[in-house]
């Protein structure tokens, strides 16, 4: 019965003990949880502090990028004007180039405008000469020469078979005429020219001055060729350190999207974290409850389980089924020893009766007799299975027979 009642609490100790492991499983679940969420707490810690760290080192990124860039600016507009200025002496060279063609125009011009004047002049002598023969012929002793007003004619001039005609005179004019006006365009364009080369010459003088501190005029060129290439090479640095710079700049923009995204990791971690602990200290506390309610209850329960509560109960009821026959059998047998000792009690009276008026026994034959029904009782009773009833049966029958046998 005791047993019956105990049942119901081996149950609850199933239960919780059940509970336990469960909670002890969870506890296992959130430690390990504790344990990663820390890992990636100092992981993300390290991560956002390395980052944080690089994004400052490139605060100063976009003002070196201006900087080289206004350099590479600078550079540039410098190696322009030097450019420009190697231009310019390629051009005043092909000024003078064209101020050399046009003087030597003029001075071809000026030879032909004075051959042809020349020309013109012996045409035109000879013209005069011829006409001055023409007019000898016609010229009268006494009157007056229209040519030189004289009255006297002492040498007349004779003609020329080959004299210029009018025509001929005037058509060295015209050449002559035209040769000079070319000669003056030819001297109008060198002077022109002479001008440009000149204006050519004082603006590179005043470029060299601006450019090419304390370089002469016939150094300019070279002094700026080396220059340009001097600065080709550090323009060309500048942009090799603009790029750098333009992928720090682009490191740094990945940096401002990644660092929030990184800060709000750790967040969601720390928070993780954070419900990792408060569920190991309420599991904690819940397996502390749990473990001395078990101990609590093992200590009222006879045994370590129900199935051993159980199978104990099993047992005894097998025992108390058995004893219980026993019971029943032994009664009967009670009974029936009962009834035996009954009719032994009264053969004792008769025989004590017998003995008080009769003479006196062998008791040496008696005592024989008496052990042998002694134990053939002991053996009927046995036999019974009333071992403690027989010993007392023996016992009364001893104490019956003990004064005989005293006799």
């Amino acid at each position: 019965a005791s047993l019956e009642l105990s049942l119901p609490s081996y149950d609850a100790l199933d239960n919780k003990t059940m509970e336990l492991a469960k909670q002890e499983k969870d506890l296992k679940s959130s430690k390990t949880a504790q344990k990663t969420a820390q890992e990636s707490k100092e992981s993300l810690s390290a991560e956002i502090t390395a980052l944080k760290d690089e994004h400052k080192s490139l605060e100063t990124v976009s003002a070196e990028k201006e900087k080289l860039q206004n350099q590479k600016k600078e550079l540039s507009e410098r190696s322009g004007k030097l450019g420009d200025l190697i231009a310019s002496f390629a051009l005043l060279d092909k000024e003078k180039e064209e101020l050399e063609r046009l003087q030597q125009s003029y001075v071809e011009a000026a030879e032909k405008s004075t051959r042809l004047g020349q020309e013109y002049e012996a045409k035109n002598k000879a013209f005069l000469d011829e006409q001055a023969g023409i007019l000898a012929a016609t010229l009268i002793p006494g009157m007056r020469c229209p040519v030189c007003g004289s009255t006297e004619h002492p040498v007349l001039a004779s003609l020329s078979e080959n004299a210029p005609t009018e025509a001929d005179v005037k058509k060295a004019k015209t050449a002559f005429e035209k040769a000079q006006k070319a000669t003056e365009v030819a001297s109008g364009e060198a002077k022109q020219q002479k001008g440009v080369v000149t204006t050519a010459e004082e603006t590179i003088c005043k470029n060299i001055a601006g450019l090419l501190a304390d370089v002469s005029f016939e150094d300019a060129l070279g002094a700026a060729q080396a220059q340009q290439v001097l600065l080709t090479a550090q323009i060309s640095e500048r942009d090799t350190q603009i790029a750098s710079l333009e992928k720090k700049e682009q490191r740094r923009s990945e940096l401002n999207e990644q660092l929030p995204q990184r800060e709000q990791a750790l967040a969601d971690v720390e928070t993780a974290l954070s419900t990792a602990n408060e569920q190991i200290a309420g599991l904690r506390s819940s397996i502390e409850a749990l473990q001395a309610n078990i101990a609590e209850l093992k200590k009222s329960l006879q045994f370590e389980s129900k199935k051993a509560a159980q199978d104990e109960k099993t047992s005894l009821e097998t025992k108390r089924t058995a004893l219980q026959n026993m019971l029943t059998e032994a009664e009967q047998q009670h009974a029936n020893a009962k009834e035996t000792l009954a009719g032994i009690c009264a053969a004792i009276t008769q025989l004590k009766v017998q003995l008080a008026g009769g003479e006196e026994m062998d008791t040496t034959s008696l005592e024989a007799e008496k052990q042998q029904l002694k134990e053939s009782t002991r053996r009927s009773i046995l036999n019974a299975g009333c071992t403690a009833l027989a010993d007392r049966t023996l016992h009364i029958y001893s104490l019956a027979t003990g004064n005989h046998a005293a006799k």
